[in-house]
């Protein structure tokens, strides 16, 4: 008997993705954003033991837009990677450091496990440039990019905002409408309007408070009636309405 391992060939791979795994165009920005906020929870769970002094109100997630250059920037100021995490996380594909990460902090209020969601980026990019700084003091700052090829170019580099991680996506001409704020605007609203860490459309956050997560002593019912019409907008007024405390809206 002879054992072996499977290889994967990488250029194949990604267009399956692209075309199969994920259906709708605007789920790459979806699970972008999704990536950023996992990094501000992931800090906020080791603050208290890694000594670093971090509020919740301190950390975001900011999307901006570059019709001319045909860019979509997405970037956090979270808990960052070093060249090490770069090299395990973005060139292994399923190796996701959110699983690894919710394992060991069971209480962190992680989205993402399965470590696909960055390669959604290139159903809409050519080119995908990453630049990340670690939390970790004596970690350099780092570039990665790649255009859903095998290959990939990876440097130490410098980052003006300090800690976190900026993803720059390089448009195709197919999907150059997501250089575009109003589509960002609109995508972000359906995906991200609830998360716990604030996103912001080039400088406008777009959050909305989860009633559900309320007590129902703490909310107006003039709460319950702006939440109502945010949600479904042009419906008739509903005749009551039931408070459960769930995940997500029903």
């Amino acid at each position: 008997m002879r054992t072996g391992t499977l290889g994967v060939n990488l250029s194949g791979l990604l267009p399956i993705i692209r075309k199969y795994l994920y259906t709708h165009a605007d789920v790459f920005l979806r699970e972008l954003i999704a990536n950023g906020v996992d990094a501000c929870q992931k800090l906020l769970a080791i603050a208290p033991s890694e000594g670093i002094q971090v509020s919740a109100d301190e950390l975001k997630v900011e999307i901006l837009v570059y019709p001319a250059k045909r860019q979509l920037v997405i970037r956090d100021n979270g808990i960052g990677m070093t060249e090490e995490e770069v090299e395990r996380f973005l060139t292994v594909i399923a190796a996701s450091s959110a699983r690894e990460f919710a394992e060991k902090y069971k209480e962190t209020d992680i989205i993402g496990f399965f470590g696909m969601g960055f390669y959604s980026a290139f159903m809409a990019a050519e080119k995908v440039e990453v630049l990340t700084k670690s939390y970790k003091a004596d970690a350099p700052a780092v570039r990665w990019i790649g255009d859903g090829s095998e290959a990939y170019q990876i440097e130490q580099a410098e980052r003006p905002e300090g800690r976190g991680t900026t993803v720059i996506l390089h448009l195709s001409k197919d999907y150059d409408e997501y250089a575009q704020v109003w589509k960002v605007r609109q995508v972000a609203e359906k995906y991200a309007r609830f998360l716990s860490i604030p996103v912001l459309v080039e400088g406008s956050p777009i959050n909305q408070k989860p009633l559900w997560r309320e007590h129902p002593t703490n909310v107006q019912p003039q709460e319950y009636k702006k939440f109502y019409e945010l949600l479904y907008p042009g419906r008739p007024e509903p005749v009551f309405h039931v408070h459960l405390n769930i995940d997500y809206p029903v």
